[in-house]
């Protein structure tokens, strides 16, 4: 399948599906960068309740990045 083939797949996706495929492409991209998978490991066994997030702060931050 060419690259033009999955583009234009991709653009006809609903936004619910076309956020796990970003998420999926993403994956794969960090998976190749081995600096990036030890620092998530580090932040997600960070046990420090003062570095963690509230839901609403959670929500906030996510509401800056999404469309």
């Amino acid at each position: 399948m060419s690259l033009d083939t999955l583009m234009h797949e991709a653009a006809l996706l609903d936004a619910a599906s076309q956020r796990k495929l970003i998420g999926y492409l993403v994956t794969l991209r960090d998976g190749e960068r081995p600096e990036h998978r030890k620092e998530m490991a580090r932040r997600i066994d960070d046990k420090s309740p003062e570095r963690w997030l509230t839901l609403d702060q959670l929500d906030a931050k996510l509401a800056q990045i999404e469309p």
